[in-house]
């Protein structure tokens, strides 16, 4: 996931965010299309800007970056972390290279 920052007269402010989301195995590209329009529906729901971004190669959906611009900014200051840049850790517990 990507996240997107502002800086709000001084104060580091969440305005958004991007993930992007391949189809699952039993997806058409009708399916996926729906359910991604599903997604984003929801999110508008809750008063967020919504932007989809599809991949196609050779006539198939790959994935969608899902955009999102939230409603309201909010408050985000940097959390304490002293992990590498870079480092990420595994479904396990253990750490891999980004």
């Amino acid at each position: 996931m990507r996240t997107r920052y502002a800086y709000i007269n001084g104060v580091r402010h969440r305005t958004g965010f991007s993930r992007v989301l391949p189809p699952i195995a039993s997806d058409t590209n009708e399916s996926f299309e729906r359910r991604m329009e599903t997604l984003a529906l929801r999110l508008i729901e809750d008063g967020h800007t919504v932007q989809l971004d599809f991949e196609l190669k050779k006539d198939a959906l790959v994935s969608c970056i899902v955009d999102v611009m939230l409603a309201a900014p909010e408050p985000a200051p940097i959390a304490l972390d002293s992990r590498s840049v870079g480092e990420r850790r595994g479904c396990r517990g253990g750490k891999k290279a980004a």
